[in-house]
C-alpha cells in the first residue's frame, strides 16, 4: 500500500512541498501547480496512509509530514526519480 500511494508522481511532489513545512491546501496549489480538486484528492490518499497530518488553523486546513521518516523516505524516492529523469533526458539527447 505504502508503495503504491507513492507511485504517483502528484502525491510525491505534494510531500516534496510538504519538506518545506507546513502548508494550506491553496498553498500547495500554488506550490504544485495540481488544481485544488487535485490537491484535496491526494492529500486524502496521503493522510490515509498516514504519510501526512492535518490541523485547522481558523477557516484553513494545514498539511505536514507525518514525521522526519516520511521526509526521509520522500527524498530517497524522489532523488530516484530525478535521476532517472535526467538519464532519459540524457539518453533523448544524445
Amino acid at each position: 500500500m505504502l508503495f503504491a500511494t507513492l507511485s504517483e508522481p502528484s502525491r510525491l511532489r505534494l510531500l516534496q512541498a510538504l519538506q518545506e513545512g507546513s502548508l494550506s491546501v491553496g498553498e500547495l496549489v500554488e506550490a504544485t501547480g495540481l488544481s485544488q480538486a487535485n490537491v484535496s484528492k491526494h492529500l486524502t490518499v496521503l493522510h490515509g496512509a498516514r504519510l501526512v497530518k492535518k490541523s485547522r488553523a481558523g477557516v484553513f486546513v494545514n498539511y505536514e509530514l507525518a514525521d522526519s521518516v516520511v521526509d526521509q523516505l520522500c527524498g530517497l524516492v524522489c532523488a530516484k526519480m530525478e535521476r532517472d529523469l535526467a538519464e532519459e533526458a540524457r539518453a533523448l539527447n544524445g
